[in-house]
């Protein structure tokens, strides 16, 4: 997803992995799935036992498309529940609660699915649903952009 976002920053690779695993960390305790999550395209590594598998094999995306030169970009971890006994609508909205109580925007972007997004460009989202695979949670943080050489390509 290229977004055309400013960067916020010149933050270091290790510090956005750092600030994503806080906020992966605070919404897997927030709905008691500490253990219970996958990267979303490589379902055998496991959050937070894969931590930093996940980030190498994460991709960084760009934050601008502008040719030429170097584009700042940002720290991404997309992450899906095990299916799940829980209300996973319900487990949605108490994340976007949480959210909104930390001063995010938040948006809702469908039924259990919804965004939260900040001044400097981090965002989140986080959607509940029932499907064939069960009842689920998807997540994905964000980082702000950066400009630093360790995350920019």
């Amino acid at each position: 997803m290229v977004s055309d976002r400013e960067p916020a920053g010149d933050a270091t690779v290790e510090e956005l992995r750092e600030w994503v695993g806080g906020e992966v960390d605070a919404v897997t305790e927030l709905t008691g799935l500490d253990s219970r999550w996958r990267m979303l395209l490589e379902l055998e590594l496991r959050w937070p036992e894969d931590r930093e598998r996940i980030f190498d094999r994460s991709h960084l995306p760009r934050c601008s498309t502008q040719g030429g030169g170097t584009n700042p970009a940002a720290v991404e971890v997309d992450l899906l529940s095990d299916p799940l006994e829980e209300d996973p609508v319900a487990l949605a909205g108490k994340v976007r609660d949480h959210w909104e109580d930390a001063g995010w925007d938040i948006s809702q972007v469908g039924p259990g699915y919804y965004r939260a997004d900040r001044a400097d460009g981090a965002l989140m989202t986080v959607e509940g649903a029932e499907g064939a695979g069960g009842k689920l949670l998807s997540l994905t943080v964000r980082s702000a952009c950066s400009s630093n050489p360790s995350v920019a390509h």
